[in-house]
């Protein structure tokens, strides 16, 4: 891709996704690109990962049920992907987090891990 090129794509991108400190190979920044211009497809599609394991503390022995919903956000404003984080312990043990994963490495890393992309 020539220079001029991946600045105008660049820019596009950019007003969508953080691109600070990033650099982008050319297959990344198409599918930077693909993501930014066709919101419908997007905006709106989930994925949920979960997974249970034993772990140990000092009280003992203990299992965790833990729990990842991936919500994709595009629009005018932009595009993002929304992480909602959840575990359980067997002894009562409650928590979870929302997660804002707004940066070009962010959105490359969970599009081809979570969704296959």
């Amino acid at each position: 891709m020539e220079r001029k090129e991946k600045a105008a794509m660049r820019d596009f991108i950019g007003g969508f996704i953080d691109l600070s400190g990033v650099r982008l190979k050319d297959d990344e920044a198409k599918e930077l690109a693909e993501y930014c211009s066709d919101f419908d497809e997007w905006d709106g599609l989930s994925e949920t990962r979960s997974s249970r394991h034993t772990g140990w503390c000092s009280d003992g022995k203990y299992e965790r049920e833990e729990s990842s919903t991936y919500t994709i956000r595009a629009g005018g404003d932009g595009f993002s992907i929304e992480e909602h984080y959840e575990c359980h312990d067997d002894d009562g043990y409650s928590d979870s987090a929302d997660i804002s994963h707004t940066s070009a490495r962010d959105i490359l890393s969970i599009m081809g891990s979570i969704f296959g992309r």
